[in-house]
This record gives structure tokens, C-alpha cells and sequence, in this order.
């Protein structure tokens, strides 16, 4: 990594956008399919299902946009324990919050469509999506001036890449509009 261009966890600054890559969720349709028995037992599975086992078997870490985002990105941080909490390691290090809008978060159709959560409204699904894990896109943050560079690096890449809330003082994810805390979410190591 050239000096001075490492993606941290220490950068986000009050206003920039907070992104994510992809699409948030693969990761806990994956498992709930692959515990479900559903692929063994003969029974119909759809193609989201599949697309979704397939992604929590192996999932594509988005080490090419990592490499892109340097110089663009003011931080950076890899969905592995859910987006929630990955992205409340990045408030806690750079001493900030953020405040997300729900419904802009691209959470997979096999989380939101398919009937592997049909005992969950939308929200409860998308906050599912968000707190599950194993996903391993990026969410990061970068100032509202690289908005055009971020829009054609999602062209360059053929990823989409969602601005999902921003960054503002305090040290809480909240859920735009709502106030709810989403704090102490997601899979914890200890």
C-alpha cells in the first residue's frame, strides 16, 4: 500500500456518505438454506435461494474496489459481522455516528422476496440483513465532493455501490426519522 493511502477505520469525518457495496443479506439467506436442507431434500428451491447459498459458500471479497477506493474513500471496513456492526467499528474509531435511511440499504431479494423469512415484515428483514454478517462487501465513507468519482468507479467496477446515510456527530447508528438505536447488533467475537 503506497504511504499515506491505507483505508482505515479512523477516517470518517462528520457529513461525508456512508456506502456500502452489493447487496447486504446473502450471507444469512445462504445459511438459513443451507440449514434449512431444502438443496438435499429435494424440495423446490428458487434461483434467489441458490444465488444466495452460493454467495454464503463463496462469497467474492471486493478486494478490486478496496484497491479503487484509495484516495476516495476516508474509510473503509469489510461486512463480515454484519453491516450494523462493522460499521459502528468505523464510528467508534473515528469518534462519530451516522445516521442511515433503512430503506436505501440493497438488501438481497432472497432476505426480502423469497419465503425464507416469511414470518418477518420488511423491516424486520432488512434489519436482519443488516445484523446477520458474512456478506464481505465494504462499507465505507468518503466526502460528498467524490459523489461523480464514486458513481463512475461503480460503472468501472459493475458493482453498485449505495450511499446509505451520512455521518454526523455523536457515536450511534440511527435509523433515519425513527431515532431508533441500532447500536450492539450484528455477530460479537467475545
Amino acid at each position: 500500500v503506497p504511504t499515506g493511502l491505507a483505508l482505515t477505520r479512523c477516517g470518517a469525518r462528520v457529513g461525508d456518505d456512508v456506502y456500502v457495496s452489493g447487496v447486504i443479506g446473502h450471507g444469512a439467506a445462504g445459511l438459513k438454506v443451507a440449514l434449512s436442507g431444502l438443496v438435499t431434500s429435494g424440495d423446490s428451491v428458487d434461483k434467489q435461494q441458490l444465488d444466495a447459498l452460493l454467495r454464503f459458500n463463496r462469497p467474492l471479497p471486493r478486494v478490486e474496489l478496496g484497491v479503487a477506493l484509495r484516495g476516495i474513500a476516508t474509510s473503509c471496513i469489510d461486512v463480515s459481522d454484519g453491516l450494523f456492526a462493522d460499521l459502528q467499528h468505523v464510528l467508534s474509531a473515528s469518534c462519530v455516528g451516522a445516521c442511515l435511511t433503512l430503506a436505501s440499504i440493497p438488501v438481497s431479494e432472497a432476505v426480502i422476496e423469497s419465503t425464507l423469512f416469511s414470518d418477518k415484515n420488511e423491516r424486520e428483514k432488512r434489519l436482519l440483513a443488516c445484523n446477520a454478517g458474512d456478506d464481505y462487501e465494504l462499507c465505507f465513507t468518503a466526502s460528498e465532493s467524490v459523489r461523480e468519482s464514486i458513481e463512475v468507479l461503480a460503472v468501472e467496477q459493475a458493482l453498485t455501490l449505495s450511499r446509505i446515510g451520512k455521518v454526523v456527530e455523536g457515536v450511534s447508528i440511527v435509523e433515519a426519522g425513527c431515532g431508533v438505536e441500532l447500536v450492539s447488533l450484528g455477530y460479537q467475537h467475545f
